[in-house]
């Protein structure tokens, strides 16, 4: 595992494509972070992620094309 500090506003370069940026850092809660990848890298939060990958699956299908944001238990519902 590589571990880098940042300040807020830095960012990480993971290939090409993908940026992760530290957005703010709330203290002892935790921090932020920014990812800009394109839609076909997949992006999950362990935690977070969606239990059903069939619905995970059929919202992507429902956004192709729309651009405006992945998948999430958000927005998957």
């Amino acid at each position: 595992m590589l571990v880098l500090t940042r300040e807020v506003g830095q960012t990480i370069q993971v290939g090409p494509d993908i940026t992760i940026m530290l957005v703010e850092v709330k203290g002892s809660y935790g921090a932020r972070i920014g990812i800009e990848a394109p839609l076909s890298v997949e992006i999950l939060r362990p935690d977070a992620v969606c239990k059903t990958p069939t619905k995970r699956r059929q919202a992507a299908e429902n956004m192709k094309g729309r651009g405006d944001e992945w998948p999430t238990t958000e927005n998957v519902g």
